[in-house]
């Protein structure tokens, strides 16, 4: 009778044991499997812009005036990004390789927007230049150069040059001489110069070779901000 009943408690044990082990088996089954999120982010794509033409080092000038040796970097022309550096009319003008330049021209009709004035050179003059002290205190950032060479295409410039001085006329070497030849066909020519900041500047205008008169027009300084 014992042994029917420890039979009995035995078979009811398994039976638990075994209704606990599918129990295990039916809820351990259901592993978790985490879901793959893809994340994309669009926008706009950049293109990127070609630099500006590049400078060419150049030996000298053809134009048959002296040269500036190996100093001088040829531009080609392309539109400079900045504003026109304004009250330049205003500015000191000081003579650069020929003193009394300042009192044979009116240097400030150069810089005061107004198409009706202008600076003529006559044969047998071939160039003019002169050195341009900013009217401001601090240094100006310049990034290019504009010129208005007329309508008449026989009396347009020939070549502009133009170098950055750090401290006015105190401070006129080691920096770079950029040169520009002016396309034919006159009106307004702009120029992309290399980023510089100074407080004046040395500027040169030539004629074009056997020219019997040159008119000069208004100049402009283009920079990276507002002055």
């Amino acid at each position: 009778m014992r042994i029917k009943n420890i039979h009995v408690v035995i078979s009811a044990f398994c039976a638990v044991a075994g209704v606990l082990i599918a129990a295990i088996q039916t809820f351990g089954s259901s592993d978790t499997v985490p879901v793959e999120v893809k994340v994309e982010l669009s926008g706009a794509k950049t293109a990127a812009k070609s630099p500006s033409p590049a400078a060419v080092n150049g030996d000298g000038k053809t134009d048959g005036s002296p040269s500036l040796g190996p100093n001088v970097t040829e531009v080609t022309p392309s539109e400079p990004a900045g504003f026109a550096v304004a009250s330049l009319d205003r500015a000191k003008f000081l003579p650069a390789t020929r003193p009394d330049t300042p009192s044979r021209y009116m240097l400030p009709a150069l810089f005061d927007s107004n198409p009706a004035t202008y600076v003529k050179l006559s044969a047998p003059e071939e160039d003019i230049d002169f050195i341009l002290e900013f009217p401001f205190a601090q240094p100006v950032t310049i990034t290019g150069m504009e010129i208005d060479t007329g309508e008449a295409q026989a009396s347009a410039p020939g070549k502009l040059e133009v170098m950055i001085l750090p401290s006015g006329s105190m401070e006129g070497s080691g920096r770079a001489v950029t040169s520009f030849d002016i396309r034919p066909g006159g009106g307004i020519q702009k120029f992309a110069l290399p980023p510089a900041e100074g407080k004046g500047a040395w500027i040169r205008i030539a004629a074009q070779p056997g020219a019997a008169e040159t008119i000069i027009g208004d100049l402009k300084l283009i920079s990276s901000a507002k002055y």
